[in-house]
């Protein structure tokens, strides 16, 4: 069995439609990092287990705490507890286990690029909606301006969120973009979407969850993998929109 973790609770019926049993998968959800540390660093079972262990999902949810990315909390709502929960499974993935692949969805998202020093987030879209311009909070559905990458999935996303990133942590590649926001970014074994795949029952995201099987099955992804989702050459430098002159007051 393909393991498949969810490191919260969050949309665990959807995850597992996609990554059904009867094809392999097994999915878990963790609370605690005891449980993770357990299964993966400190356990009796930790290398079948590490073998097996195809994707880590950091998925939707409340606000990051602004004090990870040193700001002050104008418009956050978050949970601590999953805070530091997530940041210490991200952080021990990132030192230790090179061969997992990640992916981060909305909250996982706008998480994984803060960690990897991508600064502060947008705290509320609509608070700040004329640096970006939007009216308001996303629409329910809108058009992404920009793709390439596994992005090219999609010519339209949901949105469900009211935070958002303009800079990419290091290493990370933007893919898409909507309104000045990075809309995903992703590199050899890190996908990120602001939006939510899991939930868009259409053949955008048939498409790319059939991706996302393929490429957690890929041990060490080739250059010739690298390649055909055209990660670009320069996917090791960090990317913003924060010379902007309306956008850098936030910063």
């Amino acid at each position: 069995m393909k393991k498949i973790i969810l490191t919260w609770p969050f949309a665990t019926s959807s995850i597992r439609h996609i990554f059904p049993e009867k094809d392999g998968y097994e999915v878990s959800v963790i609370t605690k990092k005891q449980e993770f540390y357990q299964e993966y660093i400190m356990g009796n079972n930790v290398e079948a287990n590490l073998k097996n262990l195809g994707l880590v999902i950091f998925p939707g949810g409340e606000d990051v705490d602004p004090t990870i990315y040193g700001a002050e909390n104008l418009y956050s709502y978050p949970n601590r507890a999953r805070d530091v929960l997530e940041k210490d499974v991200l952080d021990y993935m990132l030192s230790y286990m090179p061969n997992t692949k990640i992916l981060g969805i909305c909250r996982g998202h706008q998480l994984i690029n803060v960690m990897m020093g991508g600064g502060n987030l947008v705290q509320d879209i609509t608070m700040q909606a004329d640096s970006f311009n939007l009216s308001g909070r996303h629409p329910g559905e809108h058009v992404i301006e920009k793709t390439y990458g596994f992005a090219t999935c999609f010519k339209y996303v949901n949105s469900m969120h009211h935070q958002g990133v303009v800079k990419t942590g290091r290493g990370l590649t933007p893919t898409s973009y909507f309104g000045g926001l990075i809309e995903s970014a992703e590199n050899d074994r890190i996908i990120t979407t602001q939006f939510h795949p899991e939930f868009m029952d259409d053949t955008q995201s048939e498409e790319f969850w059939a991706r996302i099987k393929a490429w957690i099955g890929q041990r060490k992804p080739s250059s010739s993998n690298n390649k055909k989702i055209n990660v670009r050459s320069d996917a090791y430098k960090s990317v913003d929109f924060t010379d902007n002159p309306i956008i850098s007051n936030i910063f």
